[in-house]
């Protein structure tokens, strides 16, 4: 269990490759966190797409959310391995936009 942060359009791979899983970070799909210096009526959440892959052969796409509060990373189980999404910087501020190439996503997989 080793988390990794990516960068959108980069990649983690199981260490027991090859038959084991990649998870590419491709984009973050939301986020609707409540900014720091806010105070906002409902809790928020971030949701991030990745790819996944086995070897060579593409396995689709994976939608990955963590909720405002949320105890814990989100476990998505693929086949023999699990994708391990536990969090994403940086948090947004009140009044800053942030640039989707900033986003890091920390990742693990696990068998």
């Amino acid at each position: 269990f080793t988390p990794v942060a990516l960068k959108v359009g980069q990649k983690i791979a199981s260490p027991t490759l090859p038959g084991g899983l990649t998870v590419l970070f491709a984009e973050v799909l939301e986020d609707s966190r409540c900014p720091i210096g806010s105070e906002c009526p409902a809790a928020g959440k971030v949701v991030i797409r990745t790819e996944l892959a086995s070897n060579v052969t593409p396995l689709g796409e994976l939608v990955l959310t963590i909720e405002d509060g949320q105890e814990g990373p989100t476990i998505k189980k693929v086949s023999r391995y699990s994708a391990v999404f536990i969090s994403l910087e940086p948090h947004p501020v009140e009044g800053e936009t942030i640039d989707p190439s900033e986003y890091v996503a920390v990742i693990a997989v696990i068998k």
